[in-house]
């Protein structure tokens, strides 16, 4: 007998139902079906594309401005904005866990520059994100507006962008 197909499981239904608060647990890795391995989800906050890459890109540098002069990060000249930005608010989280911010493009979402990412889909051992997650973010929030000066907006799970490669009716069923 075969096990009935879950529309869920199609790149079609992630892409129209993306971005999500709370990850579905049918998309973490470690709950798929048949050791399927299906597109890698990030949760992060979403840096607007402002219309065109110019103007997305000076949104980057004023962030990157707003860097103490202390931090060598907020040397134009040898970091990137992204890169940099990145950087300083690993320096100024403390926490018990491996902890990396980074960025990502992702799939299908053309008012999305990138996404400032600080967890995966496969990371966890278990179908959800660790308690620790949400309060990160949180913390990752406050720095980005207090000390960048971004209200950055509330993060959620995003399909990476190398799934743009493949069609809506990739089946991980």
């Amino acid at each position: 007998m075969r096990a009935q197909r879950n529309e869920k499981l199609t790149l079609g239904y992630m892409r129209a139902n993306q971005p999500w608060d709370i990850l579905p647990e049918e998309y973490f890795a470690c709950a798929m079906p048949n050791k399927a391995k299906p597109p890698l989800f990030f949760y992060g906050f979403a840096f607007p594309f402002s219309g065109t890459f110019t103007t997305s890109i000076e949104s980057l540098t004023a962030m990157q401005r707003n860097i103490p002069a202390e931090y060598d990060w907020s040397d134009r000249e040898k970091y990137t904005s992204a890169d940099a930005i990145c950087k300083y608010i690993e320096s100024r989280i403390e926490i018990n866990v491996e902890f990396r911010i980074r960025r990502s493009l992702v799939d299908c979402n053309p008012d999305i520059l990138f996404i400032f990412y600080i967890y995966s889909s496969w990371m966890p051992h278990q179908p959800k994100a660790p308690e620790w997650v949400s309060q990160l973010a949180k913390v990752v929030a406050e720095i980005f507006e207090e000390d960048l000066g971004w209200k950055a907006p509330e993060p959620k799970w995003y399909i990476d962008n190398y799934m743009r490669a493949y069609e809506d009716d990739l089946d991980f069923n």
